[in-house]
């Protein structure tokens, strides 16, 4: 890219394109992506949209001086609409005879692209020349981005990240559960964890003593905190600590108790020690003669 046409790192770009290639940065679903845009031109962009090979990334960036690519600062908020943008790039890279001009002026000529290309793909098969089959199967295309877009971008308005909204609008079970409770679909989604989860329900107002947030947040700190630190056994009292769950959830003791148990249980973990486990252990004795 010419000095001259290098983008100013402090401004806000669109920038909207088709993933050429993937390369993983971490396991936090950070990834450089290659990306043509509809002028046929390739610039490389970071973000933890959690993207594919083939799909669409229509973003807000800025340009990284540093690495001389785009960063990612959020998926283009459109309410659920796809853009011209969206729909000429992808009419560029499936039909052959449409080239980056033709394109712009059918998004001149048709204010809302996408509504027209899956109504009446016929008006755009004859304003550019192309068979009608295969304008239809660009707008089956079109159709299925479309769908998954309204869903990532009613997740971002929720409070989900870009990244985690993606991987949630691709699975139909995630997506229900998600728009009911973040701490409920930590389990449904990778990546979605206490620390993101918890973000989301501030944004959407869930009470902190909601027993979906309680319940996750037990969860959390048992496999984190006990669990994962190789812990056999764990008391009551200790997870109740002010310095533990207390602490974690910014709850009384109280709130928390009565929930302890039974999440615990559920987490099929024969090492935790209350009165359910103590009475099992017991009867298992008497039963062997012990």
């Amino acid at each position: 890219m010419p000095a001259a046409a290098t983008p100013n790192a402090a401004e806000l770009h669109r920038l909207t394109g088709i993933v050429l290639e993937l390369h993983p940065k971490s396991n936090e679903n950070w990834s450089r992506a290659k990306i043509e845009k509809a002028d046929g031109t390739v610039c490389w962009v970071t973000a933890q949209f959690g993207l594919e090979v083939g799909e669409t990334v229509d973003a807000h960036c800025t340009f990284n001086e540093k690495f001389r690519s785009f960063d990612v600062v959020s998926l283009a908020d459109t309410d659920g609409k796809v853009t011209n943008e969206v729909v000429t790039l992808r009419l560029v890279q499936e039909l052959s005879g449409v080239g980056a001009v033709k394109a712009r002026r059918l998004s001149d000529r048709f204010p809302d692209l996408y509504e027209t290309i899956t109504k009446d793909p016929q008006q755009i098969a004859t304003a550019c020349g192309v068979d009608l089959d295969e304008v239809s199967r660009v707008a089956s295309i079109l159709s299925d981005e479309g769908g998954l877009l309204s869903r990532v971008s009613k997740l971002i308005t929720y409070g989900y990240p870009g990244h985690i909204a993606k991987k949630i609008a691709k699975k139909d079970a995630a997506w229900k559960v998600a728009l009911e409770s973040p701490y409920r679909c930590i389990r449904l989604i990778d990546g979605l964890g206490w620390l993101i989860a918890d973000e989301v329900g501030r944004k959407a107002k869930i009470p902190l003593d909601s027993e979906d947030r309680i319940v996750a947040g037990i969860d959390h700190y048992y496999r984190d905190k006990v669990h994962g630190d190789g812990h056999t056994k764990v008391h009551a009292a200790a997870l109740l600590d002010s310095g533990a769950l207390p602490n974690l959830l910014g709850l009384p003791r109280a709130k928390i108790q009565g929930h302890l148990d039974v999440t615990l249980i559920n987490l099929n973990n024969g090492y935790y020690t209350n009165a359910h486990h103590r009475k099992n252990a017991a009867t298992i004795a008497g039963f062997f003669g012990v």
